[in-house]
């Protein structure tokens, strides 16, 4: 068949199969020109759905920076697709490299409310999904730990550790837990930034993959109802994606970062389990308790003399971290100015700390990118001498042990 490089299709690849006795498997193609991204979605929770609206959000980033129309080869939901339409026109309002681009499918068809009555939400184990599924701990059924977006897919020893501590969580609190491995970050993070753009269509694609199993999906908000921006994921996008079929939630509340850790200082299982590590240090901790946002969430909870209760964070706070700490996104200084409130409420007479967070928050964003990939390019350079050395090492050794013999 001839390509047609002016559109952008999406197709399924293969179609809901069981591939072990533990999950099911659903691959998309996206083809963009001569190049075909096959994106799966592995969990024991699949079932076949109706239309093709769990691949489409997959397709907006490539099509709206190259400026080209995206066609479906497959029957699409009317309400989804023309939620969609509104999301691009967003996308396109909001970010420069974006432009809006048509959107047609082979058929269309009225979605329909399914037998499911459980209500589920995403959850990371981080502050935002710990206090979605706790305030709604009487309303919640579920929740959904996805592998493949912070978590890499080659990073396993940190994958086990989430998922084991995802089960005690649902098993504390009388939820079911449902796992999920994709590779849709290929295609976003090739046309886009994760984070500013692509997260929130990932996690549409999963919520319409597992649409038959809920009625509603809940997408942890990052940021308060009076700060909401344009985001890989927000209010202004992430309801778009509903149906008749699913309703999916973007969990906002008034309720800045700070005072949902404030929340959670309250809960046990909370200062157990919690996860908000991005893991770039590899050092095998949970929280390595170094980085900008462990950093940020353990400031929070020693404000409120809650840390040395929480053995999600074994290893100490001081203010010389804080102050090295590298905010590296202008709307994430938003975290520090609620710290640095938290403090001036609950710890006054901490000057040293207060001052720390004073310093991360007067540091240029310019600067702090600029010194982030220095350190970046330090610290690979030290992962490759430690490489050289162990293939040095392993030769003489080698050698030695055959002239031995």
């Amino acid at each position: 068949m001839k390509l047609n490089f002016d559109t952008i299709s999406v197709s399924p690849l293969k179609r809901v199969t069981t591939i072990s006795e533990k999950t099911k498997r659903a691959v998309f193609r996206v083809q963009v020109g001569d190049r075909s991204f096959d994106l799966y979605i592995d969990s024991p929770s699949l079932s076949a759905p109706v239309g093709l609206e769990a691949a489409i959000p997959l397709a907006l980033l490539p099509a709206m920076r190259l400026s080209k129309a995206i066609h479906v080869n497959g029957p699409v939901s009317i309400t989804f697709l023309e939620g969609v339409k509104r999301v691009i026109d967003h996308y396109a309002q909001s970010f420069d490299e974006f432009s809006v681009v048509p959107i047609t499918a082979d058929s269309y068809y009225h979605a329909e409310l399914g037998p499911s009555t459980r209500k589920a939400s995403f959850f990371s184990g981080g502050v935002d999904s710990f206090y979605t599924l706790l305030k709604g701990r009487g309303d919640l059924t579920d929740i959904i730990t996805i592998r493949g977006f912070d978590i890499s897919l080659g990073d396993h020893p940190r994958w086990e550790k989430t998922r084991q501590s995802a089960q005690a969580v649902a098993n504390e609190l009388g939820v079911q837990f449902h796992e999920v491995e994709s590779n849709f970050g290929v295609i976003l993070k090739e046309f886009g930034s994760w984070v500013l753009h692509g997260h929130g269509l990932a996690l549409a694609s999963v919520a319409r993959a597992l649409a038959n199993n809920f009625v509603e999906i809940r997408i942890p908000g990052s940021f308060s109802a009076s700060a909401q921006i344009p985001w890989g994921s927000s209010a202004f996008t992430d309801p778009e994606y509903s149906d008749e079929r699913l309703a999916i939630i973007h969990d906002t509340c008034d309720a800045t970062r700070a005072a949902k850790t404030v929340f959670l200082a309250n809960e046990p299982t909370a200062l157990k389990y919690l996860r908000v590590c991005p893991g770039v240090k590899n050092d095998g901790n949970y929280n390595c308790c170094r980085c900008e946002k462990c950093l940020r969430t353990m400031v929070a909870l020693y404000s409120v003399d809650a840390l040395s209760q929480a053995p999600a964070f074994p290893l100490p706070l001081t203010p010389r971290l804080v102050s090295k700490a590298l905010v590296l996104l202008k709307d994430a200084k938003m975290f520090t100015d609620e710290n640095i409130q938290l403090i001036q409420n609950y710890r006054p007479e901490d000057k040293a700390m207060l001052r720390a967070l004073r310093i991360q928050q007067l540091r240029p964003i310019w600067a702090a990118n600029i010194q982030h990939k220095l350190m970046r390019k330090r610290r690979h350079m030290i992962q490759n001498l430690k490489k050289i050395k162990k293939h040095i090492f392993n030769f003489f050794g080698h050698v030695t042990r055959d002239n031995k013999l």
